[in-house]
């Protein structure tokens, strides 16, 4: 009850002005950890008997109507029955207010792009500078919207034809030792995140080497499409424009997707 009646100290963005002062703290969210991000602990145990339960719920300290927002339900020490009824009933909640809630799965927001064997993003490699803004200015223009900056850990440079050919910030030496931190010696890079407003199925990651060359990280939400099938059309036809763009700008690189 006492944290439950603290304020939440959320800042509203709606105006370009305000996006402009506000935009280092945006960009500075969601880099692989919650530390930027406001939480609260829900108590679970209702009667004195029961074992005390509990989870945390963590969101974003910043809410821009250009972006997404991101709210989080942590556990550890609580039953699954009780974690559910508290999420259906958050659920019911943001539907009275006029909210649109829409489940992401874990693999949007983890380091290891391939966190889900069963469900393998597709990859893109544009081995051409300043075709960021190109890709970014399509994104737009299919109403994605800007989904936070995520680090991402260099395993999926496996995935792809002549990964050497990337430039990346490599792994330093650890101190006191003639050692390298463990292969591949590259470090976890922070990659630009765009996801679909209006059905949240697809995410685009854009992960930039030191030559400005990019890669393009497709992901699914296969979950929420296997759910809503009537939102399975929209996203296929997103999800064939991307295609289509991507291997305009890949033509001359060879076959680089990962399907």
């Amino acid at each position: 009850k006492e944290e439950a009646s603290k304020e939440l100290n959320v800042k509203i963005i709606s105006r370009k002005e305000e996006r402009a002062d506000a935009s280092k703290t945006v960009l500075s969210v969601r880099r692989g950890t919650t530390e930027e991000m406001r939480k609260f602990k829900v108590r679970l145990r209702k009667g004195k008997r029961d074992l005390y339960e509990w989870l945390e719920v963590a969101f974003d300290s910043v809410f821009d109507t250009s972006r997404s927002y991101r709210i989080m339900f942590n556990w550890l020490v609580a039953s699954s029955s009780k974690v559910e009824a508290q999420v259906q009933l958050f659920q019911r909640r943001c539907v009275q207010y006029g909210l649109n809630l829409i489940s992401f799965p874990q693999t949007c927001i983890s380091r290891d792009l391939f966190l889900n064997p069963l469900f393998i993003p597709q990859i893109f490699c544009v081995r051409q500078r300043g075709k960021a803004k190109a890709i970014a200015d399509l994104l737009e223009q299919e109403d994605f919207i800007y989904d936070g900056t995520h680090m991402t850990d260099p395993s999926y440079l496996q995935s792809i034809e002549r990964p050497e050919e990337f430039q990346f910030p490599k792994k330093r030496k650890i101190r006191g030792t003639a050692k390298m931190e463990p292969p591949p010696g590259i470090r976890s890079v922070a990659a630009r995140q765009f996801v679909h407003r209006a059905t949240g199925g697809i995410f685009t990651r854009l992960i930039m080497d030191e030559q400005t060359w990019v890669i393009v990280v497709i992901i699914l939400n296969h979950k929420l499409l296997q759910e809503k099938r009537s939102l399975c059309s929209t996203v296929m036809e997103r999800l064939e424009k991307l295609r289509s763009f991507m291997d305009s700008l890949t033509a001359s690189d060879g076959p680089v997707v990962v399907d």
